[in-house]
C-alpha cells in the first residue's frame, strides 16, 4: 500500500456515476463547475464491449459478468432482526436477486428499461390516506408502518420529470388532458408528451388494449390503457445536452435473466446520455475502477471535506471538494454514510417495535412486481407473430388500479395503494434458453424434455411456432416502508478491504 495520493480539490465530487450522478455532474459541468465523478467499475463502450460478448446467456444470467463483483463486496440478508444475516455469495433468482451495477451507468447498463412516473398520490401517501380513511388507517393495516410524505408534491417535481425524460430519451404517448374516456392514453396528471413515441404494439398488447377499453374499472369509470413507457429509444434522437442517441434495433437480446446490455446504446443510462456531455464540457473528470470507502468529515463533524477511495492497484486517493453528491446505489449509499459516521444510524428495537435514528431507515425495494396477486391464461396468438423485440416495449398498461384510484375502506384484509397492470411485451425480448429460478432439470411430467439435451434444444428451436401462448399479468406496485425493514453494518462479514458490509 502506498502513501495517500492527494488529488486537486474541485467544486463538486459525485460518488458513483449512474443515473443520479450523471445528471448532477452534467448540469454542473455545463454550468462551469469543476466536477469529479468516481465509480468502482469501467466505462463500458457499447460497440467494443457488447457487440459480441453480450450473446452469452450463461455468462450474463449466471456469471453476471457485467455486474458488481461479489468477492470485492457483498451484502448480507436476513428476514428479521433476530436472525443471523448471511452473505450473498452468488446472484440467483428469486432468492438473492440483489444485483448491483458495475461501472458508469450502473445496473442501467443491462436493465429491462421499464420506466414511468410516480403519481401525485405516491408523494403524499401518508396525508392523502389519512384524509380519505382516517389518521389511524395506516397503523391499522400495519402497526410497523413507516410511511411519510415526500418533501415536495408531484406538481413541484414534474418539471424535473420532464427535463430528465428529455435527457434520457424516454418513450411513450400522452394524448392530452383527461376526459375519462377510453381514448386517454397515459397518466392524466402529465402536462407534456414524451419526446419519443412508444415502441410498436405487439398483437397481445393490441388485444389487451381493446379488451380493457370495453371494461369498467372499480371506480365506475372506463379503463384508460396506454403504451408501456420505455427507456429504450424508439427513434434516433439528440437530447437536451446535445448527445446523439441511437434507436433500438429489436434484436431480441435485451430482457430476460438479469437483462442484457445494449450494443447500440439505445438502452438509457448515464454512460450514453449524460456523461458524454459532461466530458465534452472540459469541466468533468471521470475516475473509473475506484472503490470509495470513506467520507472525511471536518473537525466539527458537520461537513464532508474529502472522499477516500482505492484505485485498481490498491493505492489510496484523497479527493477533496466543496460539495459532495451521494449518487451511489441504495445499499452502498447507506453503507458509506454509516462507515463514515455521517448522520445518526437507525437502530430498531424489536421488543418495542420502534426505532431511532435515520440512516438506513425505511429500506424498500421501490416499485416491484407484487407476487401475491397474478393471473394466467391462454390466447390464440402465435409466438411467431413477434419473435424479437426488447425488454420494455410493445405492451399496454392501465393505471386505474394504482394508488388510491379505487375505494380502499371496505377491503379485507385492508391495504393502501394498488398496482400498475400491463400486458403485451415482446415475447422475444430475451433468448430465454436458461432459467435459474428452477435450475437445470431432467424430464418430468410438467416438462417432459427437461431443460437439457437434444430434445430440449429442439423444443427451444421451435418455441415460437405454436399458435397459442400462455400469458399472465402481475401488478407492479410500491414496496411500503416499515420500521422493521432497514439497513445497517454487518458485525461479522467484511469486504475485500476489511470494512463491514451492509446488512439488510
Amino acid at each position: 500500500m502506498s502513501t495517500v495520493i492527494q488529488e486537486p480539490s474541485v467544486d463538486v465530487v459525485c460518488l458513483g456515476v449512474g443515473f443520479m450522478s450523471g445528471v448532477v455532474a452534467t448540469e454542473l459541468a455545463l454550468a462551469g463547475k469543476k466536477v469529479v465523478g468516481i465509480t468502482k467499475g469501467p466505462y463500458w463502450d457499447y460497440v467494443n464491449d457488447y457487440s459480441t460478448t453480450k450473446y452469452d446467456e450463461w455468462g450474463v444470467g449466471l456469471g453476471r459478468k457485467y455486474d458488481h463483483p461479489l468477492p470485492l463486496q457483498s451484502t448480507t440478508i436476513r428476514n428479521n432482526s433476530s436472525q443471523f444475516a448471511l452473505p450473498v455469495r452468488r446472484y440467483t433468482m428469486p432468492i438473492q436477486y440483489h444485483a448491483l451495477g458495475h461501472g458508469v451507468g450502473g445496473a442501467a447498463q443491462h436493465y429491462g428499461g421499464g420506466m414511468g412516473r410516480q403519481g401525485p398520490w405516491g408523494y403524499q401517501m401518508e396525508s392523502l390516506t389519512a384524509s380519505a380513511y382516517g389518521s389511524g388507517f395506516l397503523s391499522s393495516i400495519n402497526p410497523q408502518d413507516d410511511t411519510h410524505d415526500w418533501p415536495l408534491t408531484y406538481a413541484q417535481y414534474e418539471p424535473y420529470y420532464v427535463a430528465w425524460e428529455e435527457a434520457h430519451a424516454i418513450c411513450g404517448n400522452y394524448n392530452g388532458s383527461p376526459t375519462n374516456s377510453p381514448s386517454d392514453m397515459n397518466y392524466p396528471w402529465m402536462s407534456t408528451n414524451y419526446k419519443l413515441p412508444p415502441h410498436p404494439l405487439t398483437p397481445l398488447g393490441q388485444l389487451f388494449q381493446s379488451t380493457v377499453q370495453g371494461m369498467t374499472a372499480p371506480n365506475g369509470q372506463p379503463y384508460h390503457p396506454f403504451p408501456t413507457v420505455s427507456a429504450l429509444a424508439s427513434q434516433p434522437y439528440t437530447n437536451r445536452y446535445g448527445v446523439t442517441v441511437n434507436p433500438c434495433v429489436y434484436e431480441g437480446y435485451c430482457g430476460g435473466l438479469c437483462d442484457y446490455a445494449c450494443e447500440t446504446g439505445a438502452k438509457s443510462n448515464a454512460a450514453y446520455r449524460t456523461i458524454p456531455a459532461a466530458i465534452k464540457s472540459g469541466n468533468f473528470t471521470l475516475v473509473t475502477n475506484a472503490y470509495i470507502f470513506r467520507l472525511e468529515l471536518s473537525t466539527s463533524g458537520d461537513q464532508v471535506i474529502a472522499a477516500h477511495y482505492y484505485d485498481a492497484h490498491g493505492n489510496i486517493h484523497r479527493q477533496p471538494g466543496t460539495v459532495f453528491f451521494n449518487g451511489m446505489w441504495g445499499y452502498n449509499m447507506i453503507w458509506l454514510m454509516l462507515l463514515s459516521g455521517l448522520g445518526t444510524p437507525y437502530i430498531y428495537n424489536s421488543g418495542l417495535g420502534t426505532g431511532t435514528g435515520t440512516v438506513g431507515r425505511g429500506l424498500t425495494n421501490g416499485y416491484t412486481p407484487y407476487r401475491g396477486t397474478n393471473v394466467t391464461g391462454t390466447v390464440n396468438i402465435g409466438g411467431n407473430s413477434y419473435p424479437a423485440g426488447n425488454g420494455s416495449g410493445g405492451g399496454m398498461a392501465v393505471y386505474d388500479l394504482m394508488d388510491d384510484n379505487f375505494i380502499h375502506s371496505n377491503i379485507s384484509p385492508p391495504f393502501i395503494g394498488g398496482g400498475l397492470v400491463s400486458a403485451g411485451g415482446y415475447l422475444g425480448s430475451g433468448p430465454g434458453n436458461i432459467t435459474f429460478a428452477g435450475g437445470v432439470s431432467g424430464p418430468s411430467s410438467a416438462n417432459p424434455n427437461g431443460s437439457m439435451g437434444s430434445a430440449f434444444k429442439a423444443t427451444q428451436q421451435n418455441k415460437y411456432l405454436p399458435t397459442k401462448q400462455t400469458v399472465g399479468a402481475t401488478p407492479f406496485a410500491p414496496d411500503l416502508p416499515t420500521l422493521m425493514n432497514y439497513c445497517d453494518l454487518d458485525p461479522h462479514y467484511t469486504d475485500a478491504y476489511g470494512d463491514p458490509v451492509s446488512r439488510l
